[in-house]
């Protein structure tokens, strides 16, 4: 199970000893250290135990699997969901990517009801500050990226430590040494394959992540034949409803970022270079696997998002069976009263348009974005 020492050192150092240092800061900062190193070992004593009980799942196959992408608040969350309800197809939980051990998945399962109500009063307690912008529960399908924060190799952390200047480590995996990445990889490759192993051999494995732009390249490289549905949004809407979204968490664990409009540009102007970076790498799919990638606009699935469904299926040679058909268009339909509450505005997190803009007009240019 692999941990980036280097990130945690950094990250610690900021939040203790650096001139925006808060101490309120430094208090939750030590709060969730003594929390995630006892869960992590938890977590490492499952997967040894895996070796021992569930060794088979290290030949389990990952074929084709399909990774949706995007910035994040691109519908990618909607569309996974969407497709998360087809049986053909192995999608994580919440609770999975936490646990990511067999013997966890087979506990888990066993105790299904008593763990359910406890998990629904989890998600009230832990993510009721989301609501109305991005519903979380521990027993829904959610990306894989908590995979990565038991290693700190993820933008995440920036949820608890907002230093992306000092943090590149963690955001930007794919310039760290061959051996780190190799060493991730495995570790990730792992995970994927428990997942597969215990909740359908046979199946295919559907995954979502928006914050491996830094990162996809190393993916891609360890996963060669992945399926990649890359959803595009305009930076005006996706990277504020970000922003507005990290700040729920910013105004309880990192004070120092409240009226300091640093800590904001500097994470705007990270989702811009990955807005940049997703263009070359899939300007590069494009040219060497172009049937293996499907680039969809956030207007066209939120318009009409059962003809895209029908449209991804037919770009992968998917079957569409008519129970699924079936149930697509219910949730669609439930989907269909749905109306955010978030608040998009950027000039209280003293940020603006224009500022967004100079920030990438190659990007605006290439997607044809009206500025």
């Amino acid at each position: 199970m692999y941990f980036h020492h280097q990130t945690f050192r950094k990250a610690l150092q900021e939040s203790y000893f650096s001139q925006n240092a808060n101490p309120i800061h430094a208090a939750y900062v030590t709060l969730f250290s003594s929390l995630f190193f006892p869960v992590r070992s938890l977590v490492f004593l499952g997967q040894l135990l895996d070796n021992i009980f569930f060794s088979n799942y290290k030949q389990q196959a990952i074929i084709k699997p399909i990774l949706i992408t995007g910035n994040p608040r691109s519908g990618t969350t909607f569309l996974h969901r969407l497709l998360a309800l087809d049986p053909q197809f192995s999608s994580t939980k919440l609770y999975h990517t936490i646990f990511p051990a067999v013997i966890f998945y087979r506990l888990f399962d066993s105790l299904e009801k008593p763990l359910n109500r406890l998990m629904e009063w989890l998600d009230k307690k832990s993510f009721s500050g989301w609501e109305g912008i991005h519903k979380t529960q521990l027993n829904g399908f959610e990306e894989d990226e908590t995979f990565f924060v038991w290693t700190l190799l993820t933008p995440v952390i920036t949820l608890l430590f907002p230093f992306f200047e000092q943090l590149k480590s963690a955001t930007w995996v794919d310039q760290l040494p061959h051996k780190t990445r190799y060493q991730l990889m495995n570790y990730y490759q792992s995970c994927l394959k428990r997942h597969l192993y215990a909740t359908g051999k046979n199946k295919s494995l559907l995954t979502k992540n928006t914050t491996s732009t830094g990162r996809l390249t190393t993916m891609l490289d360890a996963l060669p034949d992945s399926r990649v549905i890359h959803l595009i949004r305009h930076p005006y809407e996706a990277i504020s409803s970000l922003i507005s979204m990290y700040a729920v968490s910013w105004r309880k664990f990192a004070p120092q970022t409240q009226n300091n409009s640093y800590y904001y540009e500097s994470m705007a102007r990270l989702y811009a270079e990955y807005y940049r970076q997703r263009i070359e790498i899939f300007q590069e799919m494009s040219q060497k696997n172009p049937q293996n990638l499907m680039e969809i606009r956030y207007e066209e699935l939120i318009h009409d998002p059962y003809t895209t469904v029908r449209t991804i299926y037919t770009k992968f040679g998917l079957e569409i069976s008519s129970s699924f058909e079936n149930t697509l268009k219910q949730e669609i339909q439930i989907n269909s009263q749905y109306k955010s509450s978030h608040d998009y505005s950027l000039e209280k997190f003293g940020l603006s348009k224009h500022k967004l803009y100079e920030m990438m007009p190659d990007v605006f240019e290439f997607y044809n974005f009206k500025a």
